[in-house]
Parts: structure tokens; sequence; C-alpha cells
């Protein structure tokens, strides 16, 4: 593949045989998502980056997935650790992520953060229950995913919870006293399989205050479900807030209507999970109180308040290696300016338009 023209490049091709197997060899044989053998006959070949984004023909953003990954990931832009699960294991985790963030550095300061905070338009988690104490193989019954709620999506989602997203981003705004008119990005998590709503989150970026709070009016899962789903999700929100658009948290404020069950998995180290590198507060309802869709802040607890950062001085200590990142992205966006190549909806592929 050194030979190809830029034209072959930047253009929908079909691989060879040779070309087929050197991609598949990538993964080891299986698809890059859900972990299904395939062949060189059998796979098809995703474009990590689509060529309608900027992508490339090139090596290193093919990979193979089964035909019916590859319908479901479409056209759309997706954060790798948010897609490709059955790389998880294997040595070409890093490189994609690397090959990733060199991508969105060319668009970081473009791209609307606090409109769509998740930046994929879902994300795949791999969720074993707790009675599982080993990393397990992909399997689909315990793949969940959390998608963005854009306005084709909020009539159903509103006629199975009840909820009024309108009242729920009101409500938050109000919580952290933030701008009328701030953005509050929906997201409602559901099983691979019986796409049946689990959880659902509303998450409010306040990029001055660096502060990421995320709100869960609504659940229908088990305790250890809504832990595990809330960690994986809020850590999904961090690395792509951190690591790729380059920007420090001062403070994580998870908000609950639902009890304490969302917060199980943040206190401890759990199949290896890290603690969260960032200081975190968790609300919820004081037993008997209200919610906090029909109360104040007085009205409620704090479970959580993780390793604060007491100055400004321990602050910029502690977010020197983000913004030593963020100077690398300017170059690397700067320097795009004057070639750029593809583009990218972000309102059409969230659902929006």
């Amino acid at each position: 593949m050194d030979h190809l023209t830029d034209a072959y490049i930047h253009s929908r091709v079909l691989f060879d045989m040779d070309e087929r197997k050197q991609i598949l060899k990538k993964t080891k044989g299986i698809c890059a998502c859900c972990g299904k053998k395939l062949t060189w006959q059998t796979m098809t070949v995703d474009h990590m980056i689509p060529l309608s984004r900027g992508g490339s023909n090139m090596l290193h953003n093919l990979y193979p997935l089964c035909e019916s990954c590859n319908t479901a990931k479409s056209d759309f832009l997706y954060v790798p650790s948010d897609f490709y699960l059955a790389m998880d294991a294997q040595k070409g985790k890093d490189t994609y992520g690397r090959d990733f963030e060199d991508f969105f550095s060319k668009i970081f300061l473009d791209y609307p953060i606090e409109k769509y905070p998740l930046i994929s338009p879902a994300v795949l988690a791999l969720f074993c229950p707790p009675q599982i104490n080993r990393k397990v193989a992909y399997i689909p019954q315990f793949v969940v995913k959390t998608a963005y709620i854009g306005k084709y999506l909020k009539e159903e989602m509103e006629a199975v919870t009840g909820l009024n997203t309108n009242l729920v981003k009101a409500n938050l705004r109000s919580f952290c006293d933030a701008d009328p008119e701030a953005p509050v990005a929906i997201y409602a998590t559901s099983h691979l399989t019986s796409l049946k709503y689990q959880i659902v989150f509303a998450v409010l970026y306040d990029r001055s205050r660096k502060q990421l709070n995320v709100y869960i009016p609504w659940k229908d899962c088990t305790r250890s479900g809504a832990g595990g789903v809330t960690y994986y999700f809020t850590r999904a929100l961090l690395d792509n807030i951190v690591k790729l658009m380059h920007e420090p948290i001062r403070t994580i404020k998870i908000l609950s209507d639902v009890g304490n069950d969302p917060f199980d998995y943040f206190d401890y180290s759990f199949h290896g999970l890290e603690k969260l590198p960032f200081p975190m507060v968790a609300i919820c309802p004081k037993r008997g109180g209200d919610r906090i869709s029909e109360g104040s802040e007085t009205m409620f607890k704090y479970i959580y308040l993780i390793d604060p950062v007491s100055s400004q001085a321990d602050e910029d200590r502690e977010f020197e290696w983000i913004y030593q990142e963020r100077e690398k992205a300017l170059a690397i966006y700067q320097e795009n300016q004057q070639k750029k190549n593809g583009s990218w909806d972000y309102e059409k592929d969230m659902g929006d338009k």
C-alpha cells in the first residue's frame, strides 16, 4: 500500500486479496468490533476515519469488520475505543488511539464539545456482571450502547421513560447555576441485543468552571448495572474532553434522582478499573428527601469529594501535561488550516438534523 497515489488514498476503492489479508492481520483474523472470526472473503473493510471526514485508504486507517458491525457503524465517526471493543486486549489499541488523536487535533478547535461532549454518536461498553470476576471476550448480551438522543430519538425516549427532556435540561442548568441557554446533551443507554432502555443521562460541560456535570433522572436496571454504565460513560466523557479536546476538568459532579446505585463503581477499583483521576462530587437525595427536579441543593447530601484541588498552583501543576498536549494539538490544527480535506456535519451525525 506504500505505492498509492493521492487519488487512490482519498477515494472509494475495491481492495484486492493481498490488501484485505494485510488488513485482517491487524486484528489476528477477527472483527475489530464484535470479535467474530473472519476470512479475507467474509470481512468488510472499515475506515476508522471515514473518507467523507478526511480519512484515507492507508493501512493505519483500515480495520476489518463483519458486515453487520460495518452496517451499524455506517459513515459515522466514532472514537475508536468507543467502538472497536474486540481490540481492547490487542497491541493495536494504542496505535489507533494515537492515530485518532492526531486526526482530531486537526479539527478540535472547531468541534462543539459543549453540545456533543461524547464526540461519538454512541459508545459501546462491555459490561460484565459482578459475579464474573474476570475479563471476558465480546458477548453481545453483555454489551451496552449509550447513544446521543437527538430530535429523531427524543419522542421515543420520552414515551418509554416518561421524561420531559426540556424540563430535565432546565433543571440541570438551574441546579448548576448555568446560563439558561447552556447546551445540555441527553444520552440513553440500552442493551445491544434487547434495545431496552436502562438509564438516561443529561450532561452539562461548563468549560469556564472546568466542571463536568452528569445528571441521572431515570433508570430501569439493577444496582450493579447502573453503577457500571455510569462509570464507563463518565470515563468516556473524560477521555474525550481531556485527551482529545485537551481541556482540564477541575470537578466532576454526578447528580442522581435514582438513589446511590450509579455511584457503586467510583469508590473502588472493579475488575482492574482505575479510580477517576479527577475530583468528584456525587449528589443524590437525602433519605426521604425531594428529587433534584423538585428541590434545591440543601436537600441533597454529598456522597464523595475525592482529592479536591486546593489552590490554583496545585491545579496548574496537576494539569500541566494537558496544557502541553494542547500546545502540540494547536500546532497540528494550525498546519491543517492550509490543507483541509473532508468535512464533518456534527448535527447530522448526532441525529439533530
